[in-house]
């Protein structure tokens, strides 16, 4: 998710942050926070070390994969591997957790033996809640596949909610090949849904965390701008904020849909 507004969630890479007041800095850590590894990094150097959670040292040497080690975080791809053999060898840092850190995923070598922190969550004394990773995401790096895939989508999901519920005001549920992007304003909220998969799909799962909406304000626009009712394509799901819809329509691949939901 990205957006150029003021966010309850932020996420830092690199070392840009070195060039932030003091007070800024303190406001972000009062929120909801990601940091990639050299953030971290400069953040703990500047002296943030205990409000972000953890120490950053040395690069890992003899990685092999990523373990999600927590139900809560990983739900079903718990005790599942992430393979890192296309990853940097200066990529990823050891982490050295503070008490109250809490790790959801650990660094193994090849024989699947924890050699290191993977993702560690802590909340500081500010109340910020903060998401530490490990490796670096800078463009730099030549292969991030280890960054987006189907348990990290899962775990960057739930630790998004952790920090703020409903900060993603809007996902697919279902299936996970879908791209999303999304615009809002007072009068309505435009997506653009595209299926990212070579296999057609036949429907979707959507959620949408805002009270108030129907799906006979739900339309679809063509390339000339035409809107096309939806609501009997629509069929409204149990959920307990916002609404949830199962939305039938052909997901042909790369092929996107743009719907407008009126407010």
């Amino acid at each position: 998710p990205v957006t150029y507004d003021e966010s309850p969630v932020k996420f830092l890479a690199g070392d840009s942050v070195r060039a932030f007041s003091p007070e800024r800095i303190t406001e972000i850590l009062s929120g909801g926070l990601m940091l990639d590894a050299y953030a971290a990094r400069a953040l703990a150097e500047l002296g943030y070390e205990e409000l972000i959670g953890c120490g950053v040292g040395e690069n890992v040497t003899g990685f092999g994969a990523e373990k999600c080690i927590s139900r809560e975080y990983c739900g079903d791809y718990v005790n599942s591997y992430i393979p890192l053999h296309r990853v940097r060898n200066e990529s990823i840092f050891r982490l050295v957790p503070k008490e109250g850190a809490e790790k959801i995923s650990v660094i193994t070598n090849n024989d699947r033996v924890e050699i290191a922190p993977g993702v560690i969550l802590f909340e500081n004394r500010l109340g910020g809640k903060i998401a530490v990773l490990s490796y670096s995401i800078l463009g730099v790096e030549n292969d991030l596949r280890h960054f987006i895939c189907y348990q990290r989508r899962h775990m960057l999901r739930e630790i998004f909610n952790r920090m703020s519920p409903g900060v993603l005001k809007v996902r697919v549920e279902y299936p996970a090949d879908f791209a999303l992007q999304v615009w809002e304003d007072e009068k309505q909220i435009t997506l653009c849904i595209t299926n990212l998969s070579y296999d057609q799909a036949p429907e979707i799962t959507l959620a949408v965390y805002a009270n108030g909406l129907s799906a006979e304000k739900a339309f679809s626009v063509d390339n000339a701008g035409n809107l096309s009712p939806l609501k009997d394509n629509i069929e409204t799901l149990p959920s307990d904020y916002g609404v949830r819809w199962k939305l039938r329509h052909r997901f042909s691949a790369f092929s996107p849909l743009v719907m407008i939901i009126k407010r």
